[in-house]
């Protein structure tokens, strides 16, 4: 692995921890830029996969010195959807099969969260039953679709200013 390749891991991953923290440092008002993390985590996995890996856990290990509780919500849902969107848009062609599968994946990891653990994600209480099962996977779905839209252009982005 090139040293470049190394300090942009190490670089991403800081960067992810600052976006997953934000609500820990100023207010929960601003939980919704905590959306941003799985961005540079996103970048990385597409540009390696075994450092986009590396920087997934580097960055939960800086969140669990930080925020405890954040560190939950980043393993199992910002982190780790960054981390599949950018490891499949690295390996297969078709985004809406890219979409699916991690919409899926959300919808596993928000249910062990909040049935496993006991964290609700949502913000609300509800039950393990198909309507609302079914409405979490649309909203995942939806949620897939756009954050990989905007890591996208994102990655298009920096991919020209690297090279």
């Amino acid at each position: 692995m090139k040293i470049k390749y190394l300090a942009l891991g190490a670089l991403m991953a800081v960067i992810s921890s600052i976006f997953q923290c934000i609500p820990t440092f100023f207010s929960e008002i601003f939980i919704i830029l905590t959306i941003f993390s799985s961005i540079p985590i996103y970048i990385i996995t597409r540009k390696h996969s075994t450092l986009g890996f590396l920087s997934y856990i580097v960055a939960f290990i800086l969140i669990t010195f930080i925020s405890p509780h954040e560190n939950l919500i980043f393993l199992f849902t910002n982190g780790l959807l960054g981390f599949m969107l950018g490891f499949f848009n690295n390996h297969l062609d078709n985004k809406y099969l890219i979409c699916t599968i991690s919409g899926i994946i959300l919808l596993l990891s928000i249910n062990v969260v909040t049935f496993i653990i006991g964290i609700n994600l949502i913000g609300f209480a509800y039950s393990f039953n198909l309507l609302s099962q079914c409405l979490i996977l649309v909203f995942s779905f939806i949620y897939c679709f756009v954050l990989n839209f905007i890591c996208s252009l994102i990655y298009k982005r920096v991919e020209s200013s690297i090279n």
